[in-house]
């Protein structure tokens, strides 16, 4: 390959990477950028840095735009290397950092080259792989754990202004191929086609340790970007949702108020506290009268056990008669089942027992309708999900796999012994058994909704049929027998349940007479437990006098923080806005970056982008010729490396 053709494919790769640079940097700054500048600040400035990987400035290059309405000619200053016109042919002329310009148009771009810059900010960046540290350069192609750890700080050679004001944008973008396991602490991460791009936000006035880690192979990473940009959002604190601070000042004054009507309810506490000794008066009477009541009800449970006796007799000898009855039964339903199965054996069907009976014979009946329905709703339904699929293939077409849109005719037309019309049509009917194969689970639950809405339909018809009749009658009267078979067992356990039921009821109702004769003695202690409340109350008097003083220091308390925070809510917006105006850089003007001798410009912006990791790149031919440097091309060439 030719230094030139080289030179042609570079160009070609930094036009698309700056030109989707630009296109973000322009949704950001239209964001960000400070708004409301004054109109005779006709200048800005964009400020273009390449940076080596290891965040090192190797380049400054300044793009300077100006509006110049009705002045044509404008003085302008730097320390520039080289200027050069961006727009046109208008006249440049540098003279000892002194840019004089005479232009014909009303906008003017010009490119100026900085000796010695000093950005506001020190950027590094390291990288470590597995633990050990490794040049940027040494890293194209590796795998492994990788960590770039990205510091900024302030230049003491640069602008403290521009540190203090403006904020930087961090964007880092990782293979999603050949990168897993991204970790970056503050940072958000999200998909950017082939990508995984990571963003960091250091705030003005602060310095920034950023760092990341992934799991890296054949490792290669574009350019690292970096934008600074003075933080301009107009917020409007009158609109903060300060309810949740009123709410507490409310609460606080609630609270102040309950004090209040906590301290006239302990007065009402003590008259209470006097009522209750009285009723403690009634509480002993009445445990006279329980302990009476208790004595009758020793006597009721003492002939319920009796009663209980007798019936728990009778139950026993009705489990004793169970065993045969059930026994009957079931050797009836064996006679039955070998009477059937003669039947069936001798019809040429197969023989039954007493668990596939059922299974067995209605499979016989009903087997092949159902079988054969299933098959024509399962034609009907494949069949119309698939002329669906390829309905909506030959509408639209699948370009990713070269497959085009088409009409039906043009698909019915396509002739299997032409190679080309063979392998597109392969190709479509291909796509179309992908897709049903992924429909196929959601297509089988719809044949068997629709099979099952048919299915009484169906047994109904098989019923009706006279040659069933034999099979059915069979079916029904080993049913039946089944079920009287199923019920003498259940009237046999349910027998034996209540005749050890009525075993634990008279253990239970013996229990419950013994439990009352000790609730009788119950009474007797609960008497001498009332004379202790009526002394407990006493005290409780004297409790409620001590709770009163301290009610009313609480009253004092209460009413002293209701007065402190009544204008909470402001005092906090107050402070917050103060914090905010000062780090947004609220009346401050924006000075130029280039020199001071150019004064307030209305807006300056910071773009800085490393060289990026690249695996080596493979000679390729190529027949494209050089373009003529555009516009585009020039901004290109600010970060380019020769």
């Amino acid at each position: 390959m030719t230094r030139t053709e080289k030179r042609r494919i570079r160009i070609r790769k930094h036009r698309i990477r700056l030109t989707a640079l630009l296109l973000c940097l322009a949704l950001v700054f239209g964001l960000m950028l400070p708004g409301g500048a004054d109109a005779s600040a006709l200048k800005e400035e964009v400020v273009y840095v390449r940076l080596a990987n290891d965040g090192s400035v190797e380049a400054v290059y300044v793009v300077n735009s100006f509006e110049l309405g009705d002045d044509r000619e404008i003085l302008d200053y730097g320390n520039y290397a080289y200027v050069q016109n961006l727009t046109g042919r208008d006249n440049l002329k540098l003279t000892d950092g002194t840019v004089k310009i005479t232009s014909g148009g009303d906008r003017l771009y010009y490119e100026g080259y900085l000796q010695d810059p000093q950005l506001p900010w020190l950027i590094s960046i390291s990288y470590t792989l597995d633990g050990k540290s490794i040049a940027p350069e040494a890293l194209a192609g590796k795998s492994g754990r990788l960590a770039i750890h990205i510091e900024t700080s302030h230049n003491p050679l640069g602008s403290k202004d521009f540190f203090d004001s403006f904020a930087l944008q961090l964007a880092l973008s990782l293979s999603s191929e050949h990168t897993r396991d991204i970790q970056a602490e503050g940072a958000t991460i999200a998909s950017a086609g082939e990508y995984r791009q990571i963003n960091f936000v250091a705030l003005p006035g602060s310095n920034a340790s950023l760092n990341v880690y992934a799991d890296v192979a054949l490792f290669e990473m574009p350019a690292i970007t970096i934008a600074g940009v003075r933080l301009n959002m107009d917020f409007d604190f009158d609109d903060v949702d300060l309810s949740d601070i009123r709410k507490l000042t409310d609460g606080i004054a609630e609270l102040d108020d309950g004090v209040q009507e906590l301290k006239d309810g302990v007065f009402e506490l003590k008259d209470g506290v006097f009522e209750l000794f009285d009723g403690t008066v009634e509480l002993f009477d009445g445990t006279i009268e329980l302990r009476d009541g208790i004595k009758e009800l020793s006597e009721g449970t003492r002939d319920l056990k009796k009663g209980v006796k007798k019936a728990s007799d009778g139950a026993k000898q009705l489990k004793s008669n169970g065993p045969a009855l059930a026994g009957g039964v079931d050797q009836y339903f064996d006679v039955l089942l070998a009477m059937t199965n003669a039947q069936l054996v001798a019809g040429g069907l197969p023989a039954v027992t007493r668990a596939d009976y059922k299974t067995v014979l209605e499979n016989v009946l009903y087997g092949p309708a159902l079988a054969a329905a299933k098959s024509a709703i399962e034609t009907a339904v494949y069949g119309a999900a698939k002329q669906q699929i390829l309905d909506a293939i030959l509408e639209s077409g699948i370009p990713e796999y070269g497959i085009p849109g088409m009409p039906q005719a043009a698909y019915d037309a396509l002739d299997p012994s032409d190679p080309v019309d063979a392998a597109l049509k392969g190709a479509i009917d291909a796509a179309v058994d992908a897709a049903f194969t992924a429909q196929k689970p959601m297509l089988d639950a719809t044949v068997d909704a629709q099979l099952e809405l048919q299915t009484d339909t169906i047994r109904k018809a098989v019923e009706s049929d006279p040659a069933a009749k034999p099979l059915l009658d069979i079916l029904e009267m080993l049913s039946g027998y089944d079920k009287m078979n199923t019920g003498v067992a259940a009237y046999t356990k349910g027998v034996a349940r209540m005749s050890n039921g009525l075993v634990e009821l008279y253990d239970g109702v013996d229990e419950m007479h013994d439990g009352v004769l000790e609730l009788y003695d119950g009474t007797k202690e609960l008497a001498d437990g009332v004379e202790e409340l009526k002394d407990g109350v006493e005290e409780m008097k004297d409790g409620v006098t001590d709770m009163n003083d301290g009610v009313v220091e609480l009253s004092d308390g209460t009413k002293e923080m209701r007065e402190e925070t009544a204008t909470l809510d402001r005092d906090i917006l107050d402070g917050i806005k103060k914090e905010f105006d000062k780090m947004m850089g609220k009346g401050k003007k924006i000075l130029s970056f280039v020199s001071g001798k150019n004064g307030e410009v209305s807006a300056v912006q910071f773009v800085m982008q490393t060289e990026g990791i690249k695996l080596p790149e493979k000679d390729v031919t190529s027949d494209w010729e050089v373009p003529e440097l555009s516009f585009w091309d020039r901004l290109v060439a600010l970060f380019k490396r020769s």
